[in-house]
């Protein structure tokens, strides 16, 4: 929490940091490129390239099934 404190102690100056942020946070998904996606096929791994919206959902729901499941959060150079 910025302050220490929980959530309701927020004020909105918090936010700020999404009006300069560019690209936007979620937005961008860039492909993965096919020898790592070819990698991770001969491992067994599946895997999915989605929004930050989208692979939070999946995530969550994957644990509540009981699978494995790890995500990689990776910064846009």
């Amino acid at each position: 929490m910025p302050n220490g404190k929980g959530w309701e102690d927020w004020t909105d100056d918090v936010w700020t940091i999404f009006d300069i942020t560019s690209p936007k946070p979620g937005n961008t998904v860039l492909p993965v490129p096919s020898k790592i996606r070819a990698r991770l096929h001969s491992m067994g791994i599946q895997l999915d390239v989605q929004n930050t919206r989208q692979a939070c959902s999946t995530f969550n729901l994957l644990v509540e099934e009981g699978r494995n499941v790890a995500a990689a959060l990776l910064p846009i150079k």
